[in-house]
């Protein structure tokens, strides 16, 4: 019997950002006890796709960011798909699909809304950015 595969996602550190215990979660869920919450954040299981969207409001992220190594796995899919279709000119790209992930998830977003920044935060946040502008510049 093959292992099963895990899969990697930002679920405990995205948790653990906002301040919230696995019970807390469970329950926001509908769970009892946390060992649910505990499989989803060591990749061990993948949440439903309803529960899947409940974390998505729950952390106010989307669902790509939470299960970044699941969602990188279908890309490469469609991706693997794409060049079949090619052959039969349907003409379908994914190419105006891509988002860039670095530019739509950045922690240091949330700490910059807060009301009181610590001057740590904004170095930072100032660190963060020029690394994206460099990723971003060697790219093109």
């Amino acid at each position: 019997m093959p292992p099963k595969q895990k899969h990697k996602n930002r679920l405990t550190l995205i948790r653990t950002k906002k301040a919230l215990g696995q019970k807390q979660v469970a329950l926001l869920l509908g769970h009892r006890t946390a060992d649910q919450i505990s499989r989803y954040e060591r990749g061990a299981k993948l949440p439903s796709l309803k529960t899947a969207l409940k974390l998505a409001i729950i952390y106010n992220l989307p669902v790509r960011v939470l299960l970044y190594d699941y969602y990188n796995l279908c890309v490469d899919e469609l991706r693997k798909r794409e060049k079949v279709l090619k052959a039969t000119e349907s003409g379908f790209s994914l190419a105006n699909h891509e988002t860039d992930e670095a530019t739509e998830f950045c922690t240091y977003k949330e700490k910059l809304k807060l009301p009181v920044v610590k001057e740590q935060d904004l170095d930072k946040a100032r660190h963060h950015i020029a690394e994206l502008i460099e990723a971003r510049s060697n790219k093109m």
